[in-house]
């Protein structure tokens, strides 16, 4: 009888943990499981740079990226509008470390408490916390000098720095499979670590 009951459980006990294997792997590919906004700037609406600017009390001027510093803080930022003249925000950094070079900086108050994920995720938020919050990223990334190339603006060689990005980073995006990208959802978010903290940010939406 013993024999029986188990003989009939385990195949119930293989079929649930592959439906569990199964929903683990597709929940990787085919959504965007990440923050849907950065303080003011959100990923689902069409933020304007106008409107994010006017955080830090400044306008529009045409320029490519638009660098903050907030010393008093810690906490670096810029924001680059979409390429299209629409107006809207493509992409916004948020660091512990100066994330312009060689480009025109103003300086405001970036408030550490505004500029957070809904769910509180920010700078000096661990990557449990992370985890946490949006579940397992689509990929991690050992880093080293190259990738300050897509995060610091205003460099063109790696190494010109002279700053550590971090140690290690979680993408977000909607991808179906490692190579192929979602149709019509550009969102995605880089978050890079320090010895298991946030150190940055980037959000951007390319649509």
């Amino acid at each position: 009888m013993k024999r029986l009951i188990l003989l009939s459980v385990c195949p119930i006990l293989i079929l649930g943990s592959s439906l569990v294997a199964q929903h683990l792997s597709a929940s990787r590919w085919g959504r965007y499981s990440g923050p849907d906004s950065l303080g003011p700037y959100s990923l689902e609406h069409d933020t304007s740079i106008k409107s994010l600017l006017g955080h830090f009390g400044t306008q529009p001027t045409g320029r490519e990226t638009y660098c903050f510093s907030d010393s008093t803080h810690g906490l670096y930022l810029y924001a680059r509008p979409t390429h299209d003249r629409s107006g809207r925000v493509a992409e916004v950094v948020l660091s512990s470390f100066p994330n312009c070079k060689g480009l025109p900086i103003t300086t405001a108050t970036i408030v550490p408490d505004l500029w957070k994920t809904p769910a509180g995720i920010g700078i000096g938020s661990t990557k449990q916390e992370v985890v946490h919050a949006y579940g397992n990223p689509v990929f991690i990334t050992k880093l080293d000098k190259s990738e300050e190339l897509g995060l610091i603006a205003g460099i063109r060689e790696a190494g010109t720095s002279r700053i550590s990005v971090g140690d290690s980073s979680y993408l977000y995006s909607c991808l179906l499979n490692e190579k192929e990208s979602c149709k019509n959802d550009g969102r995605s978010t880089r978050i890079g670590f320090s010895e298991g903290k946030i150190i940055w940010i980037q959000v951007a939406n390319f649509e």
